[in-house]
């Protein structure tokens, strides 16, 4: 036999078992993981945008508050609660949250134009960013 071969073989075989054995000292490689893996938390401040859909909400003073959780209110003139209001206007009988940020709001002006007119606060659709951005 061979001189080189009698070398390099031995040589060889303790150099594929220390690889072996070092591999599996050191555990698995470690997997990629992604922050945005599985499923998303797809809920906002109690809505749940899972489907995808939009909300209707109007904008009180930067707050987005659901068109769902208001009524509309008739025009008005004064009377003993309030100064009247001469269109309709947007009113809530509970607190509502601003599906945005959370803050929750009480009508501003119940016996008045509430969170404003529908002139002044327009039905508007909503999604949040942070979530198109996943």
């Amino acid at each position: 036999m061979n001189k080189n071969l009698l070398i390099f073989l031995p040589l060889s075989v303790f150099l594929l078992i220390g690889i072996f054995y070092f591999n599996s000292k050191t555990g698995p490689a470690p997997t990629e993981t992604n922050e945005n893996s599985g499923p998303r938390n797809m809920v906002q401040h109690g809505v749940d945008f899972s489907n995808g859909q939009s909300v209707d909400v109007i904008d009180y003073e930067g707050n987005y508050l659901l068109v769902s959780k208001l009524r509309v209110g008739e025009s008005h003139p004064p009377h003993a609660t309030g100064p009247g209001c001469g269109d309709k206007h947007w009113h809530t009988d509970d607190p509502v949250t601003a599906v945005n940020n959370g803050e929750t709001l009480s009508d501003p002006l119940p016996g008045g134009c509430g969170f404003g007119t529908l002139s002044e606060r327009p039905v508007m659709m909503y999604f949040p960013h942070e979530l198109l951005a996943e």
